[in-house]
C-alpha cells in the first residue's frame, strides 16, 4: 500500500492486511473457464512487468485514515492517547506519490521521499531499518496480483498489501497495524491511480543508492520470525 517500519512509540504505520478474496465458483462452461484462466494469467504477469511505476492517490482519503487512527487509540490512557495519535498520523500520512519498483529478483515500494522498502522475492526475513532509526523484521511476498509487505517488532507489527487492479492502472493499499499498546488495530484502505507521466522516475534513477535491495539472511527460527505472523 505508501507502500514502512515500526515507530519509536510502538508501531510504524506502513502496513496493511486484508483477507484473501473468496474463491470464485467453478466455471459452468469451457469458454468461461478459459476466460478465468486468462484473467489469472494476467494477474500473475502484473508483478512480472519490470520497471518503476508512479501512482498518485485519489483525493479526500486523509479523513478516513484519521478515523482509523482514532479508533485504534480510542481507549488508551488519556495522557498517552494524544502522543500515540500524533505519531500514527505522522507515519500514516497519505503520500503524494507512491512508487512501485519491480526487478527480476526484487520488488518493493517507496512513499514520497521516504526510504524505499525493496526486498528479495524469495521471502527471506531481514532486519530492515527505515532510515530514521526504527528497525523491524521484514519480508515481502508476491501472490498473484498482490505484493505483501510484513514488518514486525516486539512492540507492534504491520502488514501492507498492494493490490494491482485494472491491468495495473489502479493500486489498492490495504493497511493493518497492531500493537499490544493500542486499544485496537488500525485498518484502512487507500486507492492510487497510475500517473500518465513518467515525471519523477528520472530523478529516482539519479539516486540508485535509495533503491538497493536489502541483503538477505536466513529466516529466524526463534519464535519471533515473521513467518509466525497471521496475515
Amino acid at each position: 500500500m505508501s507502500i514502512g517500519a515500526l515507530s519509536m512509540l510502538w508501531v510504524h504505520g506502513l502496513a496493511g492486511l486484508q483477507n484473501p478474496a473468496a474463491s470464485e465458483p467453478a466455471a459452468a462452461t469451457a469458454p468461461a473457464a478459459s476466460s478465468a484462466q486468462s484473467a489469472t494469467a494476467t494477474s500473475h504477469e502484473l508483478f512480472g512487468r519490470l520497471g518503476w511505476y508512479t501512482y498518485a492517490p485519489d483525493s479526500g482519503q486523509t479523513p478516513m485514515i484519521e478515523r482509523a487512527i482514532d479508533n485504534g487509540v480510542a481507549h488508551m490512557f488519556p495522557l498517552v492517547r494524544g502522543i500515540a495519535r500524533d505519531r500514527l498520523k505522522g507515519t500514516n500520512r497519505l503520500p503524494r506519490i507512491l512508487l512501485l519498483v519491480i526487478t527480476p529478483d526484487s520488488v518493493g515500494t517507496q512513499l514520497d521521499a521516504n526510504k524505499p522498502m525493496i526486498l528479495s522475492r524469495t521471502g527471506a526475513t531481514v532486519q530492515w531499518d527505515d532510515g530514521m532509526g526504527d528497525v523491524c523484521r521484514a519480508r515481502e511476498t508476491v501472490v498473484a496480483d498482490t505484493l505483501i509487505q510484513l514488518c514486525a517488532a516486539d512492540r507492534g507489527s504491520s502488514v501492507a498489501r498492494y493490490v494491482l487492479e485494472d491491468s495495473g492502472e489502479v493500486l489498492r493499499r490495504v493497511v493493518h497495524i497492531t500493537s499490544p499498546h493500542l486499544s485496537g488495530p488500525v485498518d484502512y484502505v487507500t486507492l492510487y491511480r497510475r500517473c500518465a507521466t513518467q515525471a519523477g522516475l528520472e530523478s529516482q534513477a539519479e539516486r540508485p543508492h535509495q533503491t538497493q535491495v536489502v541483503a538477505e539472511k536466513a529466516p529466524e527460527r526463534n519464535g519471533s520470525d515473521l513467518l509466525d505472523l497471521d496475515p
